[in-house]
């Protein structure tokens, strides 16, 4: 004799767009053999475990080290990462603020990131375009040694780990973004 004792879904379970159901029975048997019992649940606790890891989300990034080479004054240096979705879910990914930033910014001032963030499928490939441009607004600290063309970008995908790409490169000094008294001392 086999009775349903309840039948509900799991709305908190958020791995799919489609909800789980749970149901309880109850079935008279003569015994329990508990060594085949656990065995069973051992083996049910695996599976999940396996399909949960599965709807995880899973990148491959190209390059995770960047490097900019004799960044000048107003002439911009761009380098594309790729990433592709190697998962079996539909992935989405955004940058996140750097904890390392004092101003609680993604990346330096001198660094530009398109796209910031999306969603792309399993099997597809995203280039992400990472432009290192020294200005007005950041040549002074980089003319003074108070910065560097160093930073880590923060990649993270949404349900997901965190992934990081590492900045570097060399800045030719020069008289743009200093003041006249420090020219005059040059």
């Amino acid at each position: 004799q086999l009775r349903q004792i309840f039948y509900t879904t799991r709305m908190e379970y958020m791995i799919s767009d489609h909800k789980p159901v749970v149901s309880g029975f109850e079935l008279d048997v003569k015994i329990v053999v508990e060594e085949k019992y656990k065995q069973c649940y051992r083996d049910l606790i695996k599976t999940l475990d396996k399909l949960e890891n599965d709807m995880l989300p899973e990148v491959k990034l190209q390059t995770k080290d960047l490097s900019f080479s004799d960044v000048k004054y107003g002439q911009p240096q761009t380098q594309t990462v790729i990433l592709e979705n190697v998962g079996q879910v539909v992935c989405e990914f955004m940058f996140n603020k750097s904890p390392f930033s004092n101003e609680n910014l993604i990346s330096k001032p001198w660094c530009h990131i398109k796209p910031l963030g999306g969603l792309f499928m399993p099997g597809d490939k995203v280039e992400i375009s990472i432009t290192v441009h020294v200005d007005h607004k950041t040549a002074a600290k980089l003319n003074s040694g108070k910065d560097k063309l160093e930073d880590i970008l923060i990649l993270h995908l949404k349900n997901g780990g965190d992934h990081f790409i590492s900045l570097q490169g060399n800045y030719l000094p020069s008289c743009f973004g200093n003041d006249l008294e420090k020219l005059c001392t040059l």
